[in-house]
């Protein structure tokens, strides 16, 4: 039996570790930031895969089951384990390799009181991502699934958004990740023929990203972003876009970026400058202070005013 969960606990760290080599050697041809998040990854992975068998293997065996059934249950488990560890060995990997100029984030110029808003923020945008999974965490539970099923889920059906559906578009001309209702449309897509439709069943997919960076948890475009290299023209975000340039760079993927109507319930890092309507239902309007409160509040107050292009692009920085 020892040799039994040993060869498994190998087999799931040699195939993670081979994964991560791989997808290290595959990403370094985007660029540095790939090759690092890679291999990060990799090794993640491997720890997690391991763990995960183990657990779930001697918990199997804890309860009864069979060395056969055990065995599935830590596969099972390393599987899940795994795919964790890549995720949270790929974000910080990324991060680690990001130019130095784009960490610099004010606190050089901003003295004692500008530390101390900026650890005040870090500390409050991570207190709410928490928060967050911590709501979802209870939601998965209820279900009879563990909250890293769910969100292995999630990211699933968010890339198979994707896939079906089309990524969501660039906020502007020059880059920038867009919000709801916003996925390239084309006659090879689901229900391409029908814009409206299209976008309405988009709207399903667009939620199961909105899950996932509620949690702090990039979505298939998040991801496709690292994967690409491409972080030098996503520090833009509106809406659902906003969220996901907000995870980015609380994981330190992306340096100092603006982020327009950020919704309800998320707090930004010290170096994302939010732009919120007073009138716009989505961040909160005046409310959204509670959790931003360094955040700019534009008017004219307008009920429901949340278009970009009509009552935010004026405001934010050029790409």
């Amino acid at each position: 039996m020892v040799g039994l969960l040993t060869a498994g606990i190998g087999l799931e760290v040699y195939a993670a570790i081979e994964g991560g080599v791989l997808a290290g050697g595959f990403l370094g041809a985007v660029g540095d930031v790939g090759l690092v998040a890679g291999w990060g990854g990799g090794w993640s992975a491997a720890a997690g895969a391991g763990f995960g068998f183990g657990s779930g293997f001697a918990g199997a065996l804890e309860h009864g089951s069979s060395v056969g059934s055990a065995l599935v249950s830590g596969l099972k488990g390393g599987l899940i384990g795994g795919l964790t560890g890549a995720i949270s060995g790929l974000l910080p990997g990324g991060g680690a390799f990001r130019p130095v100029e784009d960490v610099q984030t004010g606190w050089e110029d901003s003295g004692i009181g500008g530390a101390s808003r900026a650890a005040f923020q870090d500390i409050y945008s991570q207190a709410a991502t928490y928060g967050a999974r911590d709501v979802m965490g209870s939601i998965a539970h209820h279900e009879g699934i563990s909250l890293t099923e769910l969100d292995v889920g999630l990211t699933a059906l968010s890339f198979a958004g994707d896939y079906l559906m089309g990524d969501r578009g660039p906020l502007t001309d020059d880059g920038g990740i867009s919000g709801y209702r916003s996925r390239i449309i084309s006659e090879d897509k689901l229900f391409g023929w029908n814009p409206a439709l299209h976008a309405d069943v988009g709207m399903i997919f667009d939620t199961f990203d909105a899950l996932l960076t509620y949690q702090g948890l990039p979505s298939a475009t998040g991801w496709k972003a690292i994967f690409s290299g491409a972080i030098s023209n996503i520090n833009l975000g509106h809406s659902l876009g906003a969220s996901e340039v907000n995870v980015l760079a609380s994981d330190g993927i992306v340096g100092p970026s603006s982020v327009a109507a950020l919704p309800l319930g998320r707090v930004a890092p010290f170096d994302v400058n939010v732009v919120n309507g007073s009138g716009d239902i989505v961040p909160g309007g005046w409310f959204s202070k509670i959790f931003n409160p360094w955040a700019t509040i534009i008017s004219p107050w307008e009920f429901g005013a949340h278009t970009y292009a009509k009552y935010y692009q004026s405001y934010m920085p050029v790409q």
